[in-house]
C-alpha cells in the first residue's frame, strides 16, 4: 500500500498537468503541423513523473518516464510525428486519469502500465530503424487497415471486417461467445446512435460526450477481453477523439460531432 498522506497535493497537481496534456492534444488537432505542443506536453509529463516519484507511485513514474523518452526522441531528433503517436499519448493521458481516480478512491495504483510501456517502446524501436517509412494518419480511414489482405466479410458481420482477427472472418470461433459479444455491440451502438442524433439539440452537450465516451470505453473493454486487438485500438482512438471534443467544448468552442457518424458507419448492425 502506498503512502496516502501525500496524495492530495500530488493528485491536485497531476490533474492540472493532465488538463495541459488534453489542451496540447487539442492544439495539435487544430494545427497538425505545429510541433510546439510537444514541449508543453513533455513538461506536464515530467512534472507528473517527479511528483509520482516523491509520492512513491512506481507505475505512474514508469509510464511517465517512458512517455517522456518517446516525446524527447521526437523533439530532439525531429522524428516524424504520425497519428499512432498521438493515439498513444492520448491513451497515456487516459491511464493517468484512471490512476488519479484510484488514488482518490482506493489509495493505491491498480491499473496496469505494461501494455502502454510496450507500445511506447515499439514506437521508439520503429524510430530507431533505418527503414522507417511514412505512416498515414489513422483518421484517414479505419477501413484501410489490412483491407487489401483480408477476406470478404461475412454477411451477418456486425463489425468492419478489417478490424477483426482471422478466426472470426474464417468462422473458426466460439459462436455462442461471439453472439453474446455482438449483442453487447448492438446495444451500445444503438445507444451511441441515439446520443449522436440528439447532440445538436440538447443543452447538456458535455454530458452527451461523457456518456458516449463511457459507452465506447465499454466496447473497448469487450474487444480487449475477446482479444480483438485492432478493434480495441479503433475504440481507443474513438475515446481519444471524444476526450478532445470534451476539452474543446469546455473551452467554449463549438464541437463538430460528424466524426461520430463516421465511426458509427464502420460498425454494421
Amino acid at each position: 500500500m502506498v503512502d496516502s498522506s501525500k496524495f492530495a497535493d500530488f493528485t491536485e497537481k497531476a490533474k492540472q498537468n493532465i488538463d495541459q496534456i488534453k489542451i496540447g492534444l487539442l492544439r495539435h488537432d487544430r494545427h497538425p503541423k505545429d510541433r510546439e505542443f510537444l514541449n508543453d506536453i513533455v513538461k506536464s509529463v515530467r512534472s507528473i513523473k517527479s511528483g509520482a516519484l516523491s509520492a512513491g507511485l512506481p507505475r505512474i513514474s514508469e509510464l511517465c518516464h517512458n512517455l517522456e523518452n518517446l516525446i524527447n526522441l521526437i523533439r530532439e531528433e525531429k522524428k516524424e510525428l504520425h497519428q499512432e503517436i498521438i493515439i498513444t499519448i492520448a491513451a497515456c493521458k487516459d491511464r493517468l486519469t484512471k490512476f488519479i481516480f484510484e488514488l482518490e478512491t482506493i489509495q493505491t495504483e491498480r491499473a496496469k502500465v505494461k501494455d502502454l510501456v510496450n507500445r511506447i517502446q515499439k514506437h521508439i524501436d520503429d524510430y530507431n530503424q533505418a527503414d522507417l517509412t511514412e505512416t498515414a494518419p489513422a483518421l484517414s480511414g479505419i477501413d484501410d487497415i489490412d483491407a487489401a489482405s483480408e477476406p470478404e466479410p461475412a454477411s451477418s458481420q456486425a463489425v468492419e471486417t478489417s478490424l477483426l482477427p482471422e478466426e472470426i472472418i474464417n468462422k473458426d470461433y466460439d459462436k455462442e461467445l461471439f453472439q453474446i459479444y455482438i449483442g453487447q455491440v448492438q446495444e451500445n451502438i444503438s445507444l451511441l446512435r441515439t446520443l449522436t442524433e440528439s447532440f445538436p439539440d440538447v443543452p447538456s452537450q458535455p454530458k452527451i460526450i461523457s456518456q458516449c465516451s463511457d459507452l465506447v470505453g465499454k466496447l473497448q473493454s469487450s474487444a480487449n477481453y475477446m482479444g480483438y486487438d485492432r478493434l480495441a485500438e479503433f475504440y481507443l482512438q474513438w475515446v481519444a477523439e471524444l476526450e478532445m471534443a470534451g476539452v474543446e467544448l469546455s473551452m467554449g468552442t463549438p464541437v463538430n460531432f460528424e466524426f461520430m457518424d463516421q465511426k458509427l458507419s464502420l460498425i454494421h448492425i
